[in-house]
């Protein structure tokens, strides 16, 4: 017979940072610290919640528990509209007592927005010149140096 270990369930509540409304559609992976193995993917739903399944909290060696198993909480897709989190949220399930069958842990998480609007300048490049002036002097010059030959040809036959 064995004794039922105690599992790890995580909660996430996903809301926007502003106005605290729930944020659907955030995807997160669980992964073990040390070897970056992939052990939950979690999505939010309508109302900002993911919710994990049974995770275990430690590693074992004969019947008793060896070392707490250290995660690491990663957004791998922000919300739409939304700016993704770079953070990675540190999760550990701490083993209370013989008497604990599941830890929970709820993380709080937040998005900004994605910035809209002007207020953002972008760098000038390239040259905003109008070409027009330039081509419509040199029309006149060239014009204007044609009238004088013109002119000076036929002031000479005249004579």
């Amino acid at each position: 017979m064995k004794d039922a270990r105690p599992v790890g369930k995580l909660v996430l509540k996903k809301t926007d940072a502003e106005d605290g409304s729930p944020l659907a559609g955030a995807e997160f992976e669980l992964r073990i610290k040390k070897s970056g193995k992939v052990v939950a993917t979690l999505v939010t739903d309508e109302e900002g919640v993911a919710t994990s399944g049974d995770i275990p909290i430690a590693s074992y060696k004969d019947g008793k528990m060896k070392k707490e198993i250290e995660y690491i909480l990663v957004e791998t897709k922000a919300p739409d509209g939304y700016v993704r989190s770079e953070k990675e949220e540190s999760i550990v399930f701490t083993y209370q007592d013989d008497k604990t069958k599941e830890i929970e842990i709820t993380k709080e998480l937040t998005n900004e927005r994605i910035p809209t609007g002007d207020y953002v300048k972008s760098p000038k490049t390239g040259d905003d010149t109008n070409i027009w002036l330039p081509i419509l002097l040199l029309v006149l010059s060239v014009g204007g140096i044609a009238g004088i030959f013109w002119y000076t040809k036929k002031k000479n036959h005249e004579e």
